[in-house]
């Protein structure tokens, strides 16, 4: 019985069990019953430990999702923080960057970030894709109405085709995640990736970039996305 376990034992078993449990049904569809009983603990040894089924998907997740959101929402942070010139030069390699940083990192958390793309509907770690999505289209748009500041003619995109830019970035960076392909090769994709983003961004933007009549604008050509 779990009484006579030590209790660092307890939560693991039950860490164990609610893993399986959940990656097999994902959150809404997985039973707290089901979880004690395969983690072979009673109902009050489980409560010991989580108030509920949402706190146990927590204990869980929350690392690994806050790491990466957290280290994205910091990288656009910092980039911010560039005067605009060194932001023109930069963004590919800081974009380049913190992507390869967040693949490497979900590989090395693999289950955990599986769980959290693939099963923690009817939970707020769902919206980690999202999140990133809203921070980057506010990166954009800091960065292109700070260029129009400094003499760059601001480019008229339609903010639904940004929006589905953006968002088709990210589920094909989750695409590398969810399927069973080794680290290396998810990293080759990636980089093709990136690179078909830039080439297209730097279609988008280019010419829309150029500086105002009359505007202090240099080195319009600079690096884009």
């Amino acid at each position: 019985m779990e009484d006579f376990q030590p209790h660092s034992d307890t939560l693991d078993r039950i860490r164990k069990s609610a893993l399986s449990e959940f990656q097999e049904k994902g959150y809404q569809s997985a039973s707290l019953r089901n979880i004690v009983k395969e983690a072979g603990v009673t109902t009050g040894a489980f409560y010991g430990y989580f108030k509920s089924k949402e706190e146990l998907f927590s204990a869980l997740v929350e690392k690994e999702y806050r790491e990466m959101r957290d280290h994205y929402r910091k990288v656009q942070e910092d980039f911010s923080l560039l005067p605009l010139e060194r932001q023109r030069a930069e963004m590919k390699k800081v974009s380049e960057d913190c992507l390869e940083w967040m693949l490497r990192y979900a590989f090395e958390n693999l289950e955990i970030f599986r769980l959290i793309l693939l099963k923690s509907d009817g939970t707020p770690y769902s919206r980690l894709i999202d999140d990133m999505v809203e921070t980057e289209e506010r990166s954009t748009e800091d960065f292109l109405s700070l260029s129009e500041k400094h003499g760059y003619q601001k480019p008229e995109i339609n903010p639904l085709l940004k929006h589905s830019l953006t968002t088709g970035l990210f589920s094909s960076f989750t695409e590398l995640i969810i399927h069973d392909i080794p680290y290396e090769e998810a990293l080759r994709c990636l980089l093709q990736l990136q690179r078909f983003y830039t080439a297209g961004w730097r279609e988008l933007l280019g010419e829309a970039m150029l500086p105002r009549e009359g505007g202090d604008a240099k080195n319009a050509k600079g690096t884009m996305k």
